[in-house]
C-alpha cells in the first residue's frame, strides 16, 4: 500500500526547548493513527507541522510522495487551525454511536 504521509527525521525547537527530535514514521493510505502521550510530548507540534502551520527546523515531510514544503506556499496559505477533542467526549460519543 502506498504511503500517504512520510516523516523523515523532523525536529522542531522552540527557542531552547526541543519539541521533536529526529522523528521518523510513515502512514499508509487507509491506515488510522492515534497520537497519544503526556502533555509536552510534541503531539500538537507534530499536527502543526503536518498542517504546515509551522515549518520543521530540520527533516522532511512527504504527502503522497511530494514534499510538503512544495505543496504549501506559506505566503499564500490561508489561516489554519487545529482543534482537539477531550478523550472522554470521544469515548462517550463512540459508545453512544455503537449502543444503537
Amino acid at each position: 500500500m502506498q504511503e500517504a504521509i512520510c516523516i523523515k527525521q523532523i525536529s522542531k525547537i522552540y527557542e531552547r526547548k526541543i519539541a521533536l527530535s529526529s522523528l521518523s514514521f510513515t502512514v499508509k493510505k487507509g491506515e488510522l493513527v492515534a497520537l497519544i502521550g503526556p502533555s509536552g510530548a510534541g503531539k500538537t507540534t507534530l499536527l502543526n507541522l503536518l498542517a504546515a502551520i509551522l515549518p520543521p527546523n530540520q527533516g522532511e515531510i512527504l504527502i503522497d510522495g511530494h514534499p510538503l514544503s512544495r505543496l504549501m506556499d506559506h505566503k499564500k496559505r490561508a489561516k489554519k487551525s487545529v482543534s482537539f477533542a477531550n478523550s472522554l467526549t470521544l469515548l462517550v460519543s463512540f459508545r453512544s454511536s455503537i449502543m444503537f
